[in-house]
């Protein structure tokens, strides 16, 4: 028998993620409240510790200061109303869209998702992507049955038929699945870096509802895969910010190195190649970015070609201003 309580190395599963994320998300006094418990459960502060040391019941205060958020603005130039990090996107419009005019469906859950339920959902997802802006050139996308055994197979056809329907390059395909963890990696795959069509998969148990706030979280991430903007933020009008962005040409750069595993556990002198990436913005708001892969020998924290990865990303700013 395995006893209760003991640490599970590796990767959860997506409900297990869901749960942690529900236990995790608490508000600061709660959390605060809730470690106090803590602190008085193990009466710590009753231990001698030596040296001098001891460990105070109450926490640690320090000095702080708000922030005033910054004005996120639509299309029409309103604010939104950011508050606490949130914002509501009813009655608004995306800043910039780009028309989708060659899109494919591909239903990886037809037992949750009947063909016609499907079909009635295409149609509430392009009358809620029209209220927020963007432009269905086409309105009725070819709906194919997707294998979850061959998901490469299933989009292909799909970016097939899109073609052949609208005449121009499949833009993005929209994937309805029941399970991240069993098939959303394999067509991340597929779509990325196989096919180099953008995907935009969505749960079976969610679409299904056809809830308008989970459309409309699903079509801001829709259109900036199209290539659109959803909002922007006014420029600081703060004095003490002495820096405009907005005067002058500007590229935000960012970069990281990600490491693979030893192919033999504890054996870290051959490890799989490390993935060096970077990523430069090339538009006015900063919100558009192109990105750079390489990789380099296991374990190396240098990012190898930094030179050559940045003239990429110069060169596309070039291309696009």
């Amino acid at each position: 028998d395995v006893v209760d309580g003991q640490r599970k190395p590796g990767k959860l599963s997506g409900p297990q993620t869901a749960a942690v994320i529900r236990k995790a998300a608490m508000r600061p006094a709660d959390r605060a409240g809730a470690i106090r418990e803590v602190g008085k459960e193990l009466a710590l502060d009753r231990f001698p510790l030596g040296f001098g040391m001891k460990i105070s019941p109450e926490m640690l205060e320090v000095g702080g200061r708000v922030l005033e958020p910054p004005r996120v603005v639509c299309r029409s130039g309103n604010d939104v109303g950011a508050r606490q990090g949130v914002w509501n996107i009813r009655a608004e419009q995306f800043r910039e869209t780009v028309p989708l005019e060659s899109w494919a469906v591909v239903n990886f859950a037809e037992r949750q998702f009947s063909p016609q339920r499907l079909e009635e959902f295409v149609g509430q997802f392009v009358r809620f992507g029209g209220s927020n802006g963007m432009i269905f050139r086409n309105t009725q996308p070819p709906i194919s049955r997707g294998n979850s055994n061959d998901p490469e197979g299933g989009l292909r056809t799909a970016a097939s038929q899109a073609e052949k329907k609208s005449h121009k390059p499949c833009q993005i395909i929209v994937c309805i699945i029941n399970d991240f963890d069993k098939i959303y990696n394999r067509i991340k795959l597929a779509s990325d870096c196989v096919l180099g069509i953008p995907s935009q998969c969505m749960l079976a148990n969610k679409a299904v509802r056809a809830n308008p706030q989970y459309i409309a979280n699903v079509q801001l991430k829709v259109n900036m895969k199209l290539g659109g903007n959803n909002f922007t933020t006014e420029p600081s009008v703060d004095p003490r910010v002495d820096f405009q962005l907005e005067k002058q040409p500007y590229m935000i750069i960012g970069a990281d190195v990600s490491h693979g595993p030893a192919l033999v556990r504890g054996d870290t002198a051959n490890r799989k190649p490390s993935a060096a990436a970077m990523v430069g913005t090339f538009d006015r708001e900063g919100v558009k970015y192109a990105g750079v892969l390489r990789d380099q020998p296991g374990g190396t924290e240098i990012i190898q070609d930094l030179g050559g990865m940045f003239a990429q990303l110069v060169d596309n700013f070039a291309r696009h201003n």
